[in-house]
């Protein structure tokens, strides 16, 4: 378990501290990561941390791969994220196998599971590509 302490700096700004480590993140609506950045952040870190694990089990190499996560909001009331479109990228080919267990397991994510199922969440997964 983890613990979360928020500051609000003034402004739209905020600083978000991991209390048992220090680490910091910070959001500020007009000059950097948006609440909503970090959400859409959150599900793209964890889909592919999920894949890296698993890549490391099956001993093949996901460096250099990276996750496009875009995110819609509603526009009726109240406004929340409607759908999320996340595109995982890799560089490189496996054997249909190999790629075959790690789209699997791509979404077992605790982020994934722990979204609301009216949120529309597609994924793609391009294997080869920069």
């Amino acid at each position: 378990m983890s613990k979360i302490e928020v500051l609000f700096e003034g402004g739209a700004s905020t600083c978000c501290i991991r209390v048992d480590s220090g680490a910091q993140v910070r959001t500020d609506l007009q000059a950097g990561f948006s609440p909503i950045d970090l959400f859409s952040a959150s599900l793209g870190s964890c889909f592919i941390t999920i894949l890296s694990l698993v890549a490391k089990r099956l001993v093949v190499d996901i460096t250099g791969s990276r996750v496009e996560v875009t995110t819609e909001m509603s526009s009726n009331s109240p406004r929340k994220v409607s759908k999320m479109h996340v595109h995982f990228y890799c560089p490189r080919r496996f054997t249909k196998e190999i790629e075959e267990q790690l789209e699997n397991s791509a979404k077992s994510c605790p982020v994934h599971y722990s979204l609301h199922p009216d949120l529309i969440q597609e994924f793609s997964i391009h294997w080869g590509n920069p």
